[in-house]
């Protein structure tokens, strides 16, 4: 599964279990962006090491 769609994914279901406001889903988005920013960067460094 891609990132993307996961990450829709798990918005759906939290907003279904927690009929979560815009601004809570915006911030969960906003939080598994950076998880991912943050893997992409562990997995790049190994390229300059």
């Amino acid at each position: 599964m891609k990132p993307s769609a996961l990450k829709r994914k798990i918005i759906r279901e939290l907003k279904d279990d927690y009929n979560l406001n815009s601004y809570q889903k915006e911030r969960i988005n906003w939080e598994i962006t950076s998880i991912r920013g943050d893997v992409e960067f562990a997995s790049n460094f190994n390229d300059y090491v």
